[in-house]
């Protein structure tokens, strides 16, 4: 049996960028402040896309970009990941 979601490295990191940064535009090649490896990535985003956790909107001008948006459904999950991680934390 595979990974569980959770357990993917990097997910929790590319779901808390995306909320704390949602106010802003937010490319593919951005999410490396949250996970270095660009391979992992990828594997990450396809996993929260095939989930509809976010949307991807692959541009091709002026130049190839790939942006990232949350979902409604994504949003709600990484607040709640968020409060539970400042709930942990407080412990």
């Amino acid at each position: 049996m595979g990974k569980t979601v959770i357990e993917t490295t990097g997910i929790l990191d590319v779901l808390t960028y995306l909320i704390e940064n949602k106010e802003s535009e937010i490319l593919a090649t951005d999410l490396k402040n949250a996970v270095s490896n660009y391979q992992q990535i990828s594997n990450i985003l396809k996993n929260l896309e095939d989930r509809k956790m976010i949307e991807i909107i692959q541009e091709t001008k002026p130049r190839k970009r790939k942006l990232i948006s949350l979902t409604p459904r994504g949003e709600d999950l990484a607040k709640r990941l968020l409060k539970l991680n400042e709930e942990i934390e407080a412990q």
